[in-house]
């Protein structure tokens, strides 16, 4: 009897459970066919064309390729080591190791350019565009002690007084300090006039326009190899009255050819001045001293055709002599000086007595007057200045000058009968003028003032300044005294007048 299975034919077969095939041989599938279940669970053979995939379960193995359609969901587990790039993850949990710190640390190591940054912002510090601002005090430490910077200009601004500061400050325990250094290096040869660095001064004038007025400059004097020499001018700015321009004031510049010298050239112009604070030292010789007075040693004879502008074998002799200026000591032995020819001086006599009226100056009163010429009671007004009849004047005995002259010294004594109040002892001038019959207004020469001591005590009179000391031939010096009422004042002097 025939196995059933062996007359299945053309008849529908199916199992129940599982379906197991055994002892399949190896083969090579269609090309383009796969087989699957149907919709009811029927085998079939279908076309490749590939399909969803819908999940990936980890551990499962998956390999292949030309895998295509999308992934909704991916597990992966420790076979990530397999993914060797990544696209554009949008959403999605990270499960893997943290990210901390050290690794952040240990990975910058390999970061070796960043892309454009508009913008960043380090502790205190932020970068924007070309700006580096700091909110608080900025340090700069360069661990290589160098720090180049290249650019044209380098400008520090500072609103704020005595300010913007810079300062060059050396901490080595030595004895040496900072150094600043201008260095011109051209890439060519050198050549005499090189500019190796200035300073400027700039500053508003009074119309506010930025003005140079000072400026100190180095160049190179003599470039010849071996034979160097250098210039180093300070300038100021000078004005002739119209233009400002700037002028050389200081000029120190090496010798060429010869060793270890340098020449200074002070001033600017034959009309400027060169002062000398203290004494002027020549070598190791104090010369001139800050009087003008000539400090030097004894010299030998300096005999007259050894000076400059000279006459050969002419000596100057008192002949020779035109003017002589302040001569300090010494004995006249020569024909006596005519006294139009020389400046002296005299002495008149000037004295006087008054009851005052406790208002007003009074003069002499006039010689008709039996107390005449010392008693002071013709009021000439509280400021000795009212006009007065040209009689009363002239009857007042003045002094009479002789000469046009400068008044130098009155000297004298005055006692009083209080001792409060105030008392004014003065000298007026009066110039009369042949013919005139006007009254006359006196001119204070000098008033003396103070407070009386009582007729047991004097009171000294020294005047050496005078309110108007000019008085001219012809002129009439006359007295006046003030005091509190019925004050009673004695006072003799002496008046000096050198002649014009």
């Amino acid at each position: 009897m025939k196995w059933i299975g062996q007359h299945i034919y053309d008849l529908v077969s199916r199992f129940r459970n599982d379906v197991y095939l055994e002892d399949i041989s190896t083969g090579t599938i269609a090309s383009g066919a796969h087989l699957g279940l149907d919709s009811n669970n029927k085998i079939v053979k279908a076309v490749d064309g590939g399909g969803d995939l819908t999940s990936i379960v980890a551990g499962t193995g998956l390999s292949g390729t030309n895998l295509t359609g999308p992934i909704p969901t991916l597990n992966v587990d420790a076979s990530q080591t397999q993914i060797t790039s990544v696209g554009t993850i949008g959403t999605g949990v990270w499960q893997g190791t943290a990210i901390t710190a050290a690794y952040i640390a240990a990975a910058q190591t390999n970061i070796t350019s960043l892309g454009t940054l508009t913008d960043l912002t380090v502790d205190n510090v932020n970068i924007n565009g070309d700006t580096i601002t700091a909110s608080g005090d900025l340090a700069i430490v360069a661990t290589g002690n160098d720090i180049s910077v290249d650019t044209d200009n380098f400008v520090i601004t500072s609103a704020t007084d005595q300010r913007p500061f810079l300062e060059l400050k050396n901490t080595t325990n030595s004895t040496k300090g900072s150094k600043l250094q201008f260095t011109k290096d051209k890439g060519a040869a050198g050549a005499d006039g090189d500019i190796i660095g200035l300073i400027d001064f700039m500053g508003d004038d009074a119309a506010q326009t930025q003005t140079l007025f000072a400026r100190i400059q180095a160049q190179v004097s003599e470039a010849d190899d071996s034979d160097e020499a250098g210039k180093l001018t300070l300038s100021v700015a000078a004005s002739d009255g119209t233009t400002t321009s700037i002028k050389q004031g200081l000029l120190l510049e090496g010798e060429h050819a010869t060793s270890g010298e340098v020449d200074v050239t002070i001033a600017n112009g034959a009309a400027s001045t060169t002062t000398i604070a203290g004494t002027l030292t020549m070598g190791s010789t104090a010369t001139i001293n800050n009087s003008g007075v000539v400090q030097v040693a004894a010299q030998t004879v300096i005999d007259h055709d050894q000076l400059a502008n000279f006459t050969a074998d002419e000596h100057f002799t008192q002949a020779n002599i035109t003017t002589v200026g302040t001569i300090d000591t010494g004995v006249w032995n020569g024909t006596a000086i005519a006294t139009d020819q020389q400046k002296h001086l005299a002495t008149f006599d000037i004295r006087g007595y008054s009851t005052a009226d406790g208002t007003n100056y009074e003069i002499p009163v006039f010689v008709t007057d039996n107390n005449a010429p010392f008693e002071h009671n013709t009021s000439a007004g509280s400021d000795g200045l009212t006009a007065l009849a040209v009689t009363k004047l002239i009857r007042a005995t003045g002094v009479v000058m002789p000469y046009a002259g400068t008044l130098k010294k009155w000297k004298g004594w005055a006692t009083h009968s209080t001792t409060s109040g105030t008392c004014n002892i003065a000298l007026f001038r009066y110039r009369p003028v042949a013919g005139n019959g006007s009254t006359v207004s006196l001119v204070l020469l000098d008033a003396v003032g103070h407070t009386p001591a009582g007729n047991s005590k004097v009171i000294d009179i020294e005047q050496t300044t005078f309110t108007d000391a000019d008085v001219a031939e012809g002129d009439i010096i006359i007295s006046g005294i003030k005091g509190d009422g019925s004050q009673i004042t004695y006072f003799v002097s002496t008046l000096e007048i050198e002649w014009d």
